[in-house]
């Protein structure tokens, strides 16, 4: 395991290794050679699989509401020490020039004054993220309910936060680069056999664990995760937990695994989209679901088929 102090934004020339305190901007910094030397991850495989021409096109993707408020709680929980560098809380209100109506010098802040326009966009020139006060204030409760959760709290007892991991995957003889960042690797204890994901969630319930996991792919995360650490670091970890936080007030959390056989489905996916991947990059041909012109479009199932006479004999 190696702590790298020194980095450059070409992570696809790293050589195997796991790396502590890597950055983010470096990590997530877009590929600028060929397909080749791409480092592929589990989400540059889940969006490239269903349609590789599409992936070609490399739309910028847009990050929800949700999933900006999951960015938020992770920092605060596994990196707080970075959130200045990434985060700009927003002041609550903005100058104004008082009228013979309305005789206030500010009002509460609106991302359509122009004031508040120019603060906002020198904020993304600044290369941080904008944040409400109110989205701040809940994620700061939300980490409160998450550093009260006891498991949570013991397995942080000297973890490793947002750790790299540049790694290679042979499959049937082909080395394909990969990487990956853990959020949380525990060090020590009974959780030492595990690697750890935080994801907020919108319900808590078991059954929405299981359609998230399933939806998201957290499955094939947990594999590939597991077999680049195993592989890098010579452990051999074997679960894999999610700490859930709800992203709606109380703010509750739970932690719980994923199932050894839903972590070998996982390995079964990504190993056969490693195939497809290298298949493609090998061959320069990146297909297209819509390239096949010659299936039928046929009706539906529900549809119930009736003949001629019957539609006459009705009409009649």
């Amino acid at each position: 395991m190696t702590e790298s102090k020194s980095h450059t934004k070409e992570n696809n020339h790293m050589q195997p290794q796991i790396i502590y305190n890597y950055p983010r901007e470096e990590y997530f910094a877009p590929h600028t050679g060929d397909h080749k030397t791409l480092r592929v991850s589990k989400s540059m495989l889940t969006d490239f699989v269903p349609n590789p021409a599409a992936w070609l096109l490399k739309p910028v993707r847009e990050y929800t509401k949700a999933m900006k408020f999951g960015n938020l709680v992770d920092c605060l929980a596994l990196t707080p020490t970075e959130f200045e560098n990434e985060y700009t809380i927003l002041p609550s209100h903005y100058p104004c020039e008082p009228t013979k109506k309305d005789p206030r010098v500010e009002k509460p802040w609106n991302a359509n004054s122009n004031y508040c326009k120019d603060f906002e966009a020198g904020v993304e020139l600044d290369g941080k993220q904008a944040v409400k006060q109110s989205d701040y204030q809940q994620a700061l409760q939300a980490l409160t309910m998450l550093m009260a959760f006891k498991p949570y709290s013991e397995l942080m007892e000297e973890a490793s936060t947002q750790v790299t991991m540049f790694g290679e995957i042979v499959e049937e003889g082909t080395t394909t680069l990969a990487k990956a960042m853990i959020d949380i690797v525990p060090n020590k204890g009974k959780w030492k056999s595990c690697l750890v994901d935080m994801k907020t969630t919108a319900e808590m319930s078991e059954h929405h664990f299981s359609k998230t996991v399933a939806k998201f792919g957290y499955h094939r995360q947990a594999a590939l995760y597991l077999d680049l650490w195993n592989a890098l670091s010579g452990e051999n970890r074997d679960t894999f937990y999610i700490v859930w936080v709800h992203s709606k007030a109380p703010y509750e959390v739970a932690m719980r695994p994923i199932s050894a056989s839903a972590i070998a489905e996982g390995r079964r996916w990504y190993r056969s989209a490693l195939r497809l991947w290298n298949e493609c990059v090998s061959t320069g041909v990146f297909p297209s679901p819509w390239d096949n012109i010659e299936t039928p479009i046929d009706l539906p199932a529900f549809v119930e088929l009736t003949s001629l006479d019957d539609e006459e004999e009705e009409e009649n």
